[in-house]
């Protein structure tokens, strides 16, 4: 799976308006889809079935450098 991939995955899960609030709520600057947390984990479960452990470590890199928190969240889950 490409990063490319993982970030359209997780932007079939937007929430309209859920991106506002988190932002409001976490104030830091970086991007925020509006991707709830059951919709991520959905993901990542399917995801860790899916990729090898050395696929997983790589997209987990990939997500979490692109600094959009949902992908942040979904790196931290391919890796546990």
């Amino acid at each position: 799976m490409t990063l490319d991939e993982a970030l359209a995955a997780l932007k079939q899960h937007i929430e309209p308006g859920r991106a506002e609030g988190v932002a409001a709520y976490h104030k830091r600057p970086r991007i925020y889809l509006g991707v709830a947390n059951p919709a991520i984990n959905d993901l990542t479960k399917n995801w860790r079935q899916d990729l090898s452990v050395s696929e997983r470590v790589a997209l987990a890199d990939a997500l979490w450098q692109t600094d959009i928190y949902e992908a942040r969240l979904a790196a931290a889950k391919l890796l546990t």
